[in-house]
């Protein structure tokens, strides 16, 4: 026996769950057509006599449902069953009767509310904004604001050259941009109306990039001894490394042996020490005749790690 395909409150709730994840960025900027309409099943006077309990649950649960969007009934005459009154489709006729059906219905409102907001400011911004609808929909008052402020300067101040730290707008540092340049770099590019879509935030935002510095912890006793601690300047990097090729020189006739870097180490070297510092040493050592696997860097036998 086929399986009647009767939608029940709980069967349109997902289906609308589904359309809001695929299309809230389309309702934000009025792209979807509307009305929604959502068939509810139509079963004929066969059907309902050979399933009465399943037709008999659906009507049931569609008269004793309340919520939003129009409900449309129809009228069905049958010879045998005679006159039955069927719910046949839910109409939902505008995103706010949508998203009731899921309790959204305050993300929606923040996020539309601030969508027009943005684009009654810039026009240029409505289909990029309303890409970050869970962006408009949770962050706080205080950071919807910043977001606009800066947006604001670097839209009057397009080759500033000043470094993230020096922009003068209230609550905006380095901190705050590390974690937000993708999101400002994209609404900067979609006011200057870059079709290159330039990857560089700074270069986009007219800012001045910070030096690219990198802190370096000295792990062997004798080149601590050169260099100190640790090194943090382009000067004191080049000096390091012209010691741990000295150092290779004096020591060459040690045995190399792979060690192998905890993770702590690893995080505190970085990625970028790892492969730009380091190497040149593990190709100085590669003259031994063995390669180091992967994660691993060449150490002399003795050296402390």
């Amino acid at each position: 026996m086929a399986k009647l395909l009767l939608l029940l409150p709980e069967a349109v709730r997902e289906t609308i769950a589904r359309r809001y994840r695929r299309r809230r960025y389309d309702w934000l900027t009025g792209e979807d057509q509307w009305p929604i309409d959502l068939p509810l099943g139509s079963p004929d006077e066969r059907e309902a006599q050979r399933q009465p309990d399943a037709v008999r649950a659906w009507i049931a649960a569609w008269q004793t449902w309340s919520g939003a969007g129009e409900l449309v009934w129809r009228e069905r005459r049958w010879r045998t069953l005679g006159v039955q009154r069927l719910p046949e489709r839910l109409l939902l006729h505008e995103p706010a009767s949508a998203v009731a059906w899921l309790g959204e219905g305050q993300r929606w409102q923040r996020a539309s509310s601030r969508h027009r907001h943005f684009t009654a400011r810039w026009p240029e911004l409505g289909a990029r904004m309303a890409r970050y609808f869970d962006l408009l929909a949770d962050w706080d008052a205080a950071e919807i604001q910043r977001l606009e402020d800066l947006v604001a300067w670097l839209e009057a101040n397009p080759q500033s050259n000043l470094y993230a730290r020096q922009l003068p707008v209230a609550g905006i540092d380095s901190k705050w941009l590390e974690g937000r340049m993708m999101l400002i770099a994209d609404l900067v590019a979609a006011l200057r109306a870059d079709a290159g879509g330039d990857p560089d935030f700074y270069r986009l935002c007219g800012l001045k990039p910070l030096p690219h510095i990198v802190r370096l912890f000295i792990l062997d006793e004798g080149l601590r001894q050169r260099t100190g601690d640790c090194v943090t300047s382009r000067l004191a990097r080049r000096n390091w490394l012209r010691s741990i090729c000295r150092y290779r020189a004096s020591t060459s006739s040690r045995t190399c042996r792979p060690v192998w870097l905890s993770r702590t180490i690893r995080d505190r070297l970085c990625s970028w020490a790892l492969v730009t510092v380091w190497a040149p040493w593990r190709v100085c050592h590669g003259s031994c005749g063995r390669s180091a696997p992967t994660g691993a860097i060449w150490i002399p036998t003795g050296w402390p790690y």
